[in-house]
């Protein structure tokens, strides 16, 4: 009996080996040479090193703001196109860093709605969010032209 099973799937038997070999030969076939094209490769692209410009110590409060302002209009566009942002945000900081301690002398109540502008550009900037620095655009806008208006 157990001889007229072995009998029944010889043939079953003969064809897996057969595909078995086919499988090798096919696998062993895929590790031919490998070439390399380097004409098409491409250098990989240069680092941007940003510096920021001091502040200049002579400057007024408004001008300080007022270069804020401008720098942070096109925040958003700086972090969807790929730009400099950081560089811009560090320059916003810096600005902000000298004026700061006059617009906390003069208008306390105000500084909560530059620290909202600020914390917004940041989240944007580090979190790749447009959006984020258009809306601390809004904000510091407006917080720059009531402190302006107030403080003239």
């Amino acid at each position: 009996m157990i001889a007229e099973l072995a009998g029944r799937h010889a043939p079953a038997a003969r064809v897996a080996g057969a595909l078995a070999v086919v499988l090798a030969y096919t696998s062993l076939a895929a590790c031919g040479e490998t070439y390399i094209e380097t004409s098409v490769t491409t250098a990989a692209p240069s680092v941007i090193v940003t510096t920021t410009a001091p502040v200049d110590p002579d400057a007024s409060v408004a001008e300080l703001l007022t270069e804020m302002t401008d720098l942070m209009l096109g925040l958003d566009f700086e972090i969807s196109d790929g730009r400099d942002a950081q560089g811009v945000m560090a320059r916003i900081e810096s600005l902000w860093d000298a004026a700061e301690p006059t617009v906390r002398a003069t208008e306390l109540d105000s500084a909560p709605d530059f620290d909202q502008a600020l914390e917004l550009a940041r989240t944007g900037v580090d979190r790749h969010r447009p959006a984020d620095a258009s809306k601390a655009y809004k904000i510091l806008a407006d917080v720059v032209s009531a402190y302006l208006a107030n403080n003239a």
